[in-house]
This record gives C-alpha cells, sequence and structure tokens, in this order.
C-alpha cells in the first residue's frame, strides 16, 4: 500500500515551486547523442509521434523533452519520435523526476523488446477514454519478443495500452528473457484501462513481477 501511494503521488501531486530543482532539457538527435538545450521543471512530456521501430540506434527521428504541459505540445515536431527513443531519453531523467510518455494511437510492431524503464513514468497513448495504441511482439511461429522490462526501483504507469503477441521462451543470465511475455516488472507497476492478449512465457504469460504485485484496473 505504502508503494502505491508513493506512485501515485510521484504523477498526481503538485509540489511547490520552491521545491523544484531545475535540470537540463534534453533533445536526442537521430544518432543518440543528447544535446543540452535549456532548463526545465522537474516534471517532463514526450510525445511520441511515430509507430515505427528499429534496434538501429541511428534511426531517423528526434525526441525533445520539455516541461509538463500537454496541450503545448506540438504533434509536427514529436512526428519522427519513437517509442523506443523516448524511453532511452526518459531514463536520462533518473528517478527523481517524473516523465509522461503520450504515445500516438496505432500499432507498433516491436522489433526487439524495449529499453528496460527505470525511473518514474507514466505512459499512455491518451489521459482517458478507450484503449489507442497497441504494442505487438510478434508472437507467430515459435518467433517474438517479450515487449516491456521495468528495472528495480522504478515506478510504472501504464495507461490505455494493448499488449498482444509477447514471448518471453528463451533464457538469458540476467533473468529477463524466459518471465513475462509482455511486461517484466522489476519495480512499481500501475495497470489502467489496459489489455493483454495471445502473450507466453516460462513464467507468468501476461505480466511477471518480481517487486511489489502489480496494481490492475479495468485491465483485461
Amino acid at each position: 500500500m505504502l508503494c502505491t501511494l508513493a506512485l501515485l503521488l510521484a504523477f498526481d501531486a503538485e509540489p511547490h515551486d520552491a521545491e523544484q530543482p531545475a535540470f537540463e532539457q534534453h533533445t536526442v538527435d537521430p544518432h543518440g547523442e543528447a544535446i543540452t538545450t535549456n532548463t526545465a521543471p522537474r516534471a517532463v512530456f514526450i510525445l511520441v509521434g511515430s509507430l515505427t521501430d528499429s534496434l538501429d540506434s541511428t534511426s531517423p527521428g528526434a525526441c525533445t523533452a520539455g516541461g509538463d504541459d500537454v496541450a503545448a505540445a506540438d504533434p509536427a515536431a514529436a512526428a519522427g519520435c519513437t517509442l523506443r527513443a523516448a524511453m532511452q531519453l526518459a531514463n536520462r531523467y533518473g528517478k527523481a523526476t517524473a516523465v509522461t510518455i503520450r504515445v500516438r494511437s496505432g500499432r507498433i510492431a516491436v522489433a526487439g523488446p524495449l529499453p528496460t524503464l527505470e525511473g518514474t513514468v507514466q505512459m499512455s497513448s491518451g489521459p482517458t477514454g478507450p484503449i489507442g495504441t497497441v504494442l505487438d511482439g510478434g508472437k507467430r511461429d515459435g518467433a517474438g519478443v517479450q515487449i516491456l522490462r521495468t528495472g528495480s526501483g522504478s515506478a510504472v504507469a501504464l495507461h490505455t495500452l494493448r499488449f498482444e503477441n509477447g514471448r518471453a521462451m528463451g533464457s538469458s543470465d540476467d533473468g529477463w528473457g524466459e518471465h513475462g511475455g509482455a511486461i517484466h516488472a522489476r519495480g512499481t507497476l500501475v495497470l489502467t484501462n489496459c489489455a493483454i492478449r495471445n502473450c507466453e512465457a516460462f513464467n507468468g504469460g501476461g505480466v511477471y513481477a518480481e517487486g511489489d504485485e502489480p496494481l490492475l484496473s479495468i485491465c483485461t
């Protein structure tokens, strides 16, 4: 219960202005390098406008993290930002900064396990309403990949997302590869209005949690 409350406070509370430390705002160029632009408040927002995915770190596109004003986000500027790049950028801010990732509605064919989320992250295809984004792990004819991982000490909330065709039937020295076809969580995890379909793993076909028990609401 304490962990759940801490997570909700991290996403919903309005910290006092005097207590908000500044941090550097970053833009990731197509080659994955961080370019410092200016300072920003303690919470940030990243808009994902691309439905493509590639393991190639030099794939085109750029993600920009700025203030947490969702209404001010420019969809045109985010057209080249992929979910993978947005998650890499979110991890740069660490656990002290609440990051919101808003993903364009549509289907993303995941090329490989997405970057492990390490901080305080909220990810959705919209603040409310029906599920709009599908993350597809490609489980067909013995193929497929695990879709999402969250690291120890992370606080991750997922909203209005569908996870399909995830597969974790391999083995790895770090223990990721065989647990949780859709999601392998090692931190605090909250799922709201999400769906998990047709996923498989040696343990936890849909969600495998090593840390706190996940909090699920309106999920199927």
